[in-house]
């Protein structure tokens, strides 16, 4: 017949999973806050992306407006000769 554990093993073994779930969970927040400072990086890094982009769309509009600007000249241009 099998021996019953004791109040202090059971005792001892639930303290122990206890500390497994804390040391678990520990490392989870310690990975948590990792993800939130890489996030933070990276929307930081987009913001710069997004507004250096936003700026070479504007001179491309631009310079195309410029062109199509041109050629209307152009062809004024040629037509009045």
């Amino acid at each position: 017949m099998a021996k019953e554990p004791t109040t202090k093993q059971l005792y001892d073994l639930v303290n122990k999973k206890f500390e497994m779930v804390v040391s678990n969970l520990q490392s989870i927040q310690s990975d948590m806050r990792q993800l939130q400072k890489v996030q933070k990086e990276h929307t930081e890094r987009f913001d710069d992306i997004d507004e250096v982009l936003g700026a070479v769309s504007r001179a491309v509009d631009k310079d195309a407006m410029t062109i199509i600007e041109y050629g209307r000249r152009i062809t004024r241009l040629e037509r009045s000769r």
